[in-house]
């Protein structure tokens, strides 16, 4: 993402929230937020809040005391509290449990948090930074989600477009990281031959701008110190790699999404003229945009 377009979000205190699949360089973006921001100066603090349990998150969300609860050896400040004076990230925060939505809820609008075994009140300054890979209207649709939540946090909307939206920047964000990374080994950054930028922009990249940074970080890896020779596409993309074969079904999920978002995309998110490009109604339309998590605002242009 170029850094430009976010210099005038930095500067804001708005809470922002992050949407794009998962790879798509969220918690780059939002990184780069802070660091562009007045706040810089301050501590840039990440948590993910999937695959924990609800009494872990609430533990690492807002801290706790010595004694709180069971296993609870020593105080213990937040991430709420570590952000202070900074920012704070709350990546896939769509995977919060719904009981601790809720708190998180009263400590965005109140800036104020309750660690656990404490009965005050502390305040915290902070300016949040949230991102999900899911669906949020969904999810409230499905009473996953709060609602009030969703508003609170829906301030300033950044959406990062998967790589296949767009084939056409993979060789420039390719010849970017391959600096970066060739920098870091002390090398010459040596670019793509022409077969090597064919499949760049051939490859569906599923895994988005992580799959392919490792991609290049592995080439280099196995390529060592190497002569002035752009990169091949043997080299990045080699027939020793183990091809995964996926099943029938996955095979057709991964089309059929591929197909509502291209059709998306050619309808700039009018789910009228669609449904009329695709011959199927708005109902089936719909039924297969919650199937797969799309929403057609994502589409629309901007």
């Amino acid at each position: 993402m170029n850094s430009e377009l976010l210099v005038p979000i930095a500067q804001t205190q708005s809470t922002v929230l992050i949407c794009g699949e998962s790879g798509t360089g969220k918690e780059y973006a939002a990184r780069r937020i802070h660091e562009l921001s007045p706040r810089h100066g301050g501590p840039f603090v990440a948590y993910n809040c999937a695959n924990a349990s609800e009494n872990l998150i609430e533990a690492t969300l807002f801290g706790h005391l010595k004694g709180a609860f069971t296993g609870a050896d020593e105080t213990r400040e937040g991430v709420f509290m570590r952000a202070q004076g900074g920012t704070l990230y709350l990546d896939e925060i769509g995977d919060t449990p719904l009981a601790i939505q809720a708190k998180l809820l009263r400590a965005i609008q109140e800036r104020e948090i309750h660690p656990l075994g404490m009965h005050a009140g502390v305040p915290v300054d902070f300016r949040l930074i949230a991102s999900t890979a899911r669906n949020l209207r969904q999810l409230i649709r499905e009473g996953l989600f709060r609602e009030d939540l969703y508003y609170r946090i829906h301030v300033v909307p950044l959406q990062l477009d998967p790589l296949r939206v767009n084939p056409a920047r993979v060789p420039v964000l390719a010849a970017k990281i391959e600096g970066q990374l060739a920098r870091d080994l002390g090398q010459e950054a040596r670019g793509f031959a022409p077969d090597a930028v064919e499949s760049l922009l051939k490859h569906a990249w599923p895994g988005n701008i992580r799959e392919l940074r490792n991609r290049i970080e592995a080439a280099l890896a196995v390529a060592g110190v190497r002569g002035p020779a752009p990169w091949s596409s043997a080299e990045l993309f080699p027939k020793s790699e183990v091809i995964s074969i996926p099943t029938f079904s996955e095979a057709k999920l991964a089309f059929e999404k591929e197909y509502v978002e291209r059709l998306l995309l050619s309808a700039r998110g009018n789910v009228t003229e669609a449904s009329r490009l695709s011959s199927k109604s708005r109902t089936e339309l719909y039924a297969l945009m919650r199937r797969h998590g799309l929403d057609s605002a994502g589409f629309k242009e901007k």
